[in-house]
């Protein structure tokens, strides 16, 4: 038995190898690196990938590659740079956080997680809406006790 396992693995393989051989001829012709390397939901970061963007474009385009995976503030403040976005400030990260920070407050086009990384709110089920009327949202639906609904609902059908 182990006979008919070997050959539909040895023909697998070959088949993979031939499907990984195409991949990589079609990632080299999307100007990727054959391996998938660049960014890290595999796309590649080149010197112009985020010049023409603002800021808050740029790092929703970067966060967008990175396949759903939080990100800290050096890596993106490190991508955009390597991507061709360019700046005056004399210190990169602390002006990205500081506008990642402003665009979470004023839009919620960014949430920070717990541990201080940046996601997008579509990675968690979450509209873009801004962090106060989110943190009005939580706060109101921790104040509203267990069954709060229910018991409205019977005593409208009690009075009407």
């Amino acid at each position: 038995m182990g006979n008919e396992y070997n050959a539909v693995i040895a023909d697998l393989e070959e088949q993979r190898a031939e499907l990984d051989l195409l991949i990589a001829g079609l990632r080299k012709r999307a100007g990727m690196s054959p391996d998938g390397g660049g960014g890290p939901g595999g796309r590649e970061i080149h010197s112009a990938t985020f010049i023409g963007k603002t800021i808050p474009e740029a790092a929703r385009f970067y966060l967008e590659m990175c396949n759903k995976r939080p990100q800290k503030v050096e890596d993106i403040a490190t991508a955009l740079q390597k991507g061709g976005m360019t700046s005056k400030a004399e210190n990169f990260t602390s002006m990205l956080q500081t506008i990642l920070r402003r665009t979470e407050t004023q839009t919620g086009e960014f949430m920070r997680t717990s541990a201080g990384e940046w996601i997008l709110p579509e990675w968690v089920g979450k509209k873009a809406t801004p962090k106060a009327v989110r943190d009005k949202e939580d706060a109101d639906a921790e104040a509203k006790p267990e069954g709060a609904d229910a018991a409205t609902k019977e005593e409208t059908k009690v009075a009407g």
